[in-house]
């Protein structure tokens, strides 16, 4: 699904609420969605197993998936053969990667089946080691890469078709409305030559040639050095593609790289006039060694403080370490090693997709402001490093507010590119209905992303709609509750949802000196049998998650297996009623009347709450002002009720007021004198 139908989706449905269960489609067997294929490379890409593939692995996707009906091997169809070769090669050549694999993903390579391999990113890791064993190095050309693919991975494949197919894939344009301030810093010194500088210049035209150029979106600024450093033009001088590289020249000299690197931090990006945020990046090219490998080191070090991502390619004879202590981390994705100038235009869309991808990182600030939306139809997508805002509260909320624009922010913990295929929290928002995350701080060490991605909306027609921005605020919740969540005896994420319910106050603190001083330590979860409180000495919840098939006992105050009687009459209802594709949208909440689940195209549901004061009415498929009293309470469990609203369900009550809603099977309507559901006449 298009980022630009998931918007459309929201707004014509009112969605602006938050989804709180993580996400990670590179691990669903079967998926083969345009952003799972992009989690999936950039897992591997990010963890250094793939690193320099020049946009092989994702054209590679296509390819196969085009040529190859879908039957085994997941989307890179990767053959029992390759398979085979991978899993030998994990003793010798490919033992390093393959013990990573283990490390960062828990994946044993060695021990993969080709069921397996229907799995997203077993495919990738499996055609990744592939590929290093028998196609590295990768050819930077398309047509090389085509020929690549025949000769080492599908005999049958037709390589123009693999050119053809790539090219539509770059039409695909993912670095619109990139808000970016945009660096190359070119070694013009005597050893590039002029031949080369203008290969170094026609590299950089059709860099920025897939760029939304202007003072709003992607600014461009060029800083040549060789004896020494020169701004050429800064980022508030050119606003134009054409003017950009035709104001570029050239000179010969020494290679003072640290210069320019000092010159680029103290000048070009100190002095910006941009009111909008905007993700610094500085693309190095040069051909030799610097003056001072260790001033130019600490010179890079000084820019990636002030958080300026580094990407350095080196040409020819370049000084590899130096380089590479230079880009930024993984260096393995920031540093590119070229034989030639003439390789130089191959590695555009690199260079391209990871600029206008790059993090901008917050420091202790509590709010994003200014932040346009296109005013076009185009989407925008700007990924924010928070960690340092938020880690610096025992709480945080995170409020997106919206003028003339639909926002989905994505929100995940050490995954630097949150997606749709890759989350663990999610919120969308719109002019009437903000969207809010609800955060605490993590005792483990972690980084946290959001992707934030806006569109103008097109159905108001207000003065706003001139200026269409949205701003993000972080604020900082009552100290005195600090909030964790642990699962079999480990620390794991808490979901957001239940992150509301405390630092919301949605429901009472438990953890008071009072309730501590009385000797009360453990609480139910109210509506949440699955779960319970559990205060420390000093006054810390912790949210504990019963294992698997277990409730909370209030009276062991612990988990136990769950009874179920198997004489229940009716049918129980699904907590996950959704279908993909299915016209259904709105589905009886089996545990709480006040809630319905809302379902999408793609089959994912969100709980959604009536408004204050109404019910779910099940038969007229809606919220309903119906005065309702609760049926279960303390001493109620295991009675069967009626359903305030609907003939055909009804309620089985739990322990104190906690109950599950139960439909009639086959048409039948509940008859509470007999406690079951029976067949009604219709005359």
């Amino acid at each position: 699904m298009t980022i630009k139908y998931l918007l459309f989706v929201a707004i014509c449905l009112g969605i602006a609420r938050d989804i709180y269960a993580a996400v990670d489609l590179t691990l669903k067997s079967g998926e083969t969605s345009n952003a799972t294929i992009d989690a999936t490379i950039r897992k591997i890409r990010d963890n250094c197993i793939l690193a320099q593939d020049y946009y092989f692995l994702r054209r590679l996707a296509v390819a196969q998936m085009n040529s190859i009906a879908a039957t085994t091997g997941g989307i890179w169809r990767v053959t029992s053969a390759q398979l085979t070769t991978v899993q030998s090669a994990c003793n010798g050549i490919l033992k390093t990667n393959c013990s990573k694999a283990k490390t960062e993903f828990n994946v044993d390579v060695s021990a993969l089946t080709m069921s397996d391999l229907q799995i997203p990113l077993y495919s990738g890791l499996a055609m990744s080691l592939f590929i290093l064993k028998s196609v590295s190095p990768v050819p930077l050309q398309k047509a090389q890469q085509a020929q690549s693919w025949k000769t080492h991975i599908n005999s049958n494949g037709d390589t123009t078709k693999f050119v053809t197919w790539s090219n539509e894939l770059e039409q695909l344009n993912d670095c619109t409305s990139a808000q970016v301030d945009l660096l190359f810093v070119i070694d013009s010194s005597g050893s590039v030559g002029g031949p080369n500088f203008q290969k170094t210049k026609t590299f950089l035209n059709n860099v920025v040639s897939n760029l939304d150029i202007s003072q709003n979106e992607t600014r461009v600024a060029v800083l040549r050095f060789s004896s020494k450093p020169y701004v050429m033009f800064n980022f508030d001088k050119h606003s134009t593609k054409a003017a950009v590289t035709s104001a570029i020249a050239y000179n010969g000299g020494g290679t003072n790289t640290d210069s320019a690197l000092d010159l680029a931090r103290t000048s070009v990006f100190a002095n910006t006039t941009r009111k909008s945020v905007a993700v610094k990046v500085l693309v190095l090219v040069t051909d030799g060694k610097s003056s001072s490998e260790n001033k130019t080191v600490a010179a890079a070090q000084k820019l990636k403080d002030a958080g300026v991502t580094i990407f350095t390619i080196g040409v020819v004879n370049p000084k590899v370490s130096e380089l590479i202590a230079s880009a930024s981390e993984p260096s393995c994705t920031h540093f590119i090693n070229l034989k030639s100038y003439s390789e130089i235009d191959f590695i555009v869309r690199e260079i391209e997709s990871k600029s206008c991808k790059a993090i901008y990182v917050m420091q202790n600030d509590t709010v994003l402001p200014y932040n346009p939306i296109p005013k076009t139809n185009k989407t925008k997508e700007q990924v924010v490093d928070v960690t340092k805002t938020t880690q610096s509260n025992s709480g945080t909320i995170i409020t997106v507010s919206v003028q003339c624009g639909v926002v989905t922010v994505y929100g995940a913990y050490n995954n630097s590119q949150p997606s749709l295929a890759s989350y663990d929290y999610m919120t969308n928002a719109t002019d009437t209905n903000p969207g809010n995350l609800y955060l605490v701080k993590q005792t483990l060490s972690s980084t946290l992303y959001l992707t934030i991605i806006s569109r103008r909306r097109f159905d108001l027609k207000i003065s706003a709609c001139n200026n269409p921005q949205y701003n993000v605020s972080f604020d900082a919740t009552d100290p005195t509750i600090r909030v964790t969540c642990r699962q079999n005896n480990k620390e794991v994420l808490c979901s957001s949802d239940d992150l509301k319910d405390i630092l919301g106050k949605n429901i009472p603190y438990p953890c008071t000196k009072e309730n501590r001083i009385k000797g009360l330590y453990v609480f139910p979860y109210p509506n949440k049998p699955e779960k319970y409180l559990e205060c420390g000495s000093q006054g810390k919840l912790t949210i504990v998650l019963c294992p698997k098939d277990q409730t909370f006992d209030a009276t062991l105050k612990t988990c136990k297996h769950t009874v179920t009687s198997p004489a229940l009459p009716g049918i129980a209802l699904k907590p996950y009623p959704c279908i993909i594709f299915s016209r259904k949208y709105h589905f009886t909440h089996p545990t709480d009347i006040s809630k319905f689940i809302l379902c999408d195209l793609r089959g994912k549901g969100r709980v959604v709450d009536c408004p204050e004061t109404l019910y779910w009415h099940p038969g007229i498929v809606g919220c309903v002002f119906t005065p309702f009293n609760h049926v279960c309470g303390a001493n109620t469990s295991g009675m069967l009720q009626p359903h305030p609203f609907s003939p055909s369900h009804f309620i089985v009550c739990g322990s104190c007021t906690n109950y599950q809603i139960r439909k009639c099977e086959y048409n039948k309507k509940w008859n509470q004198s007999l406690s079951k559901c029976v067949y009604t006449s219709p005359f």
